[in-house]
């Protein structure tokens, strides 16, 4: 399938692309908060008003991505938490009021399909709505889903993305676990930081997905979930993955999701000593944070990569930027999910 329109909203200059213009955000402390556009023309300000953050990025996202496009046949959304916090209000609403009359606001856009029903409803779209909530694989479950709508011959044309805010109590929950960083870091330093944890991101990543290759940005070819495996099934993945697509790893450049936890970043170090030490490496957590959707902006700076002479020296892992034709994604979340996602540059 291939992608004719992606937008990102993200700790970084994503929406107006000045991250490739080297205008990088730097972030200090544990917790990188989206850098937000104006809604103000898109969205009526009586909704905007009643939205939580992450209805706001999502339907926003979208609503960019939807502009001048054709009439979608679908849409197909990923998100682990949803608007998780106002499903903590609306809790504290019951509570509070006994169990008597409460506002539904809070409960409308806690659930994790808000986002997809609101674009459905500001689009009128009643075509096919479905949102993934697949932990660390909700964006790849996505991406799957649409492949298959593809094959047979159900959609031309479909909204895939997904969306993560930070949420104060999943935050506070995962930071007790020891999952994020004990003292505050500068984002330039987090990938060789050397230290247990990493630290929280948020943003939304939207693709408008076809089977026409006119005019696309990039092809998606194939996407692979995997689940407690060991070093060895995921290197056996790879190369099954790419050996169907008649590919070795000389053909393919590799985008790796380390996030500066020494405790789960051996699978990128001994995935490129084993498979790609001489290809070129692209990573992009130091940037955004970690959160259970970042492939979907994975797949946004694929899409940005693979169309580009240059790009800033901040995005290479290793070796330098050559203008791969194939590029391969490899994420896993607390090293228990993983994921493949290859992309090829359009002919």
């Amino acid at each position: 399938m291939y992608i004719k329109s992606a937008k990102a909203i993200s700790p970084q200059h994503s929406i107006d692309l000045k991250l490739f213009e080297n205008e990088i955000l730097a972030h200090e402390g544990t917790k990188y908060y989206a850098s937000e556009p104006s809604y103000a023309d898109m969205i009526p300000r009586a909704l905007l008003r009643r939205m939580n953050k992450a209805v706001r990025m999502g339907v926003g996202s979208g609503l960019m991505t939807l502009k001048d496009q054709p009439e979608m046949d679908g849409i197909i959304l990923g998100t682990a938490n949803g608007g998780i916090d106002d499903s903590f209000k609306f809790l504290h609403q019951i509570l509070e009021y006994e169990e008597g009359t409460l506002t539904p606001t809070n409960f409308v856009q806690s659930t994790p399909n808000a986002v997809a029903g609101s674009l459905a409803l500001m689009t009128k779209n009643t075509g096919y709505n479905n949102t993934h909530v697949n932990y660390g694989l909700a964006f790849e479950s996505a991406l799957l889903d649409a492949m298959m709508l593809f094959e047979e011959g159900k959609a031309r044309h479909l909204l895939v993305g997904a969306f993560e805010e930070i949420s104060d109590h999943n935050y506070n929950m995962d930071a007790q676990a020891g999952y994020f960083k004990s003292e505050s870091i500068k984002s330039e330093d987090l990938l060789g930081s050397g230290t247990g944890g990493t630290v929280k991101g948020e943003g939304s990543s939207m693709f408008i997905m076809s089977q026409e290759a006119a005019d696309a940005k990039a092809q998606v070819l194939d996407v692979v979930q995997l689940q407690y495996v060991d070093q060895k099934e995921l290197i056996e993945s790879i190369d099954q993955l790419l050996s169907k697509h008649q590919l070795s790893t000389k053909d393919v450049s590799l985008m790796i999701g380390a996030n500066g936890d020494i405790r789960t970043d051996h699978w990128y170090h001994d995935l490129i000593s084993e498979r790609f030490s001489n290809q070129s490496v692209y990573t992009f957590k130091h940037l955004v944070g970690e959160y259970h959707t970042t492939a979907g902006f994975a797949l946004w700076l694929a899409s940005e990569l693979l169309n580009r002479d240059t790009v800033p020296a901040v995005l290479l892992y290793q070796g330098a930027h050559v203008g791969t034709e194939h590029l391969l994604i490899y994420n896993h979340f607390k090293g228990k999910q993983h994921s493949l996602i290859l992309v090829k540059r359009p002919s």
